[in-house]
């Protein structure tokens, strides 16, 4: 809440990528009871823009019957949208682009989650250089992801095939996950005893964290842990399992390398900028900052020197 009035004190957007399933309807729910409880302003909109999520919110409502009973209590029975005057929702693509040029704040909610595709992409273009408006990330995201680079501070970056300066505030909010942390992981599998599994395959998470879980459980439980390669072939056969391993790499290495170029190219032309600037304010220091970058551009070569480049 701090976020939201924050931003619109400062008169920008806030920009919510969101996953479309479950984690939209999730923020719509917090949405209706901060208003509910007079904490979120009617005059501040509240705006669906994905297609996948706008259908999937229909088919929440539609089976509102199978909500909990606090969830029916707080909205009732109609099966629609409850009287929330602030949500609107952006069907078209030309109302989608419409609220870029739209006068006042809004929150928009628009996937896809990691901000890799979708309409938060144009949302995304329009507010990454707008130092008066946040992106809010909610969930978790993946490395190489346009959402994990910006939630790791990089200053520029390519949106829809146009370099921005990112001035933005990022914010993080945590605790929207709906997956089990590693601790609840090997519980649950403690439990499982009939029968015990023969083999585990972890498919989900970074390769650290995977790393981490599988010495876990291979210590604590006693069990056979494999975390498979993108390629690896599996053949299971009752309780049996052959692993016929890839020899690609689960990267590409030219892709990964440009990622780390383009990352350092990025912050390269900002300290450029920053350095242009400086010395047109303060002549002075001219000489100064040209023999602190002779000095780096020294270092950079003992530092490369190793590999022979």
């Amino acid at each position: 809440l701090e976020v939201v009035r924050d931003t619109m004190d400062r008169g920008g957007n806030v920009i919510i990528p969101s996953f479309a399933v479950g984690r939209t309807q999730t923020l719509l729910y917090y949405f209706y009871n901060l208003w509910k409880e007079g904490r979120l302003d009617d005059d501040i909109p509240i705006i669906i823009d994905s297609p996948l999520a706008i259908q999937a919110t229909r088919v929440f409502l539609k089976n509102y019957e199978e909500f909990d009973e606090e969830t029916i209590a707080f909205f009732g029975h109609e099966g629609m949208i409850p009287a929330f005057p602030q949500v609107r929702i952006a069907e078209t693509a030309a109302e989608s682009r419409a609220l870029n040029s739209a006068e006042g704040s809004a929150i928009i909610l628009s996937a896809s989650g990691m901000a890799d595709a979708g309409r938060v992409l144009h949302h995304l273009k329009h507010n990454l250089w707008r130092p008066e408006s946040t992106v809010l990330f909610v969930g978790y995201q993946a490395e190489g992801s346009l959402g994990r680079r910006l939630v790791d501070g990089i200053k520029r970056v390519r949106v829809l095939g146009e370099e921005i300066a990112v001035k933005a505030k990022i914010e993080v909010l945590d605790g929207f996950s709906a997956h089990a942390d590693a601790e609840q992981t090997v519980e649950w599998m403690r439990a499982v005893t009939a029968p015990r599994p023969a083999k585990v395959f972890l498919v989900h998470g970074e390769g650290q964290a995977q790393e981490a879980l599988k010495e876990r459980i291979q210590e604590e439980l006693g069990l056979e842990v494999y975390a498979p390669f993108l390629g690896d072939l599996v053949t299971i056969q009752g309780r049996s399992a052959v692993l016929i391993p890839s020899n690609s790499p689960t990267v590409s290495i030219e892709a990964e390398m440009e990622d780390a170029l383009r990352d350092f190219d990025a912050e390269y032309r900002l300290l450029r900028k920053s350095l242009i600037r400086a010395v047109i304010r303060q002549p002075k220091l001219m000489e100064p900052l040209i023999r602190a970058l002779l000095k780096a551009r020294t270092y950079f070569k003992k530092l490369i020197a190793p590999y022979n480049i």
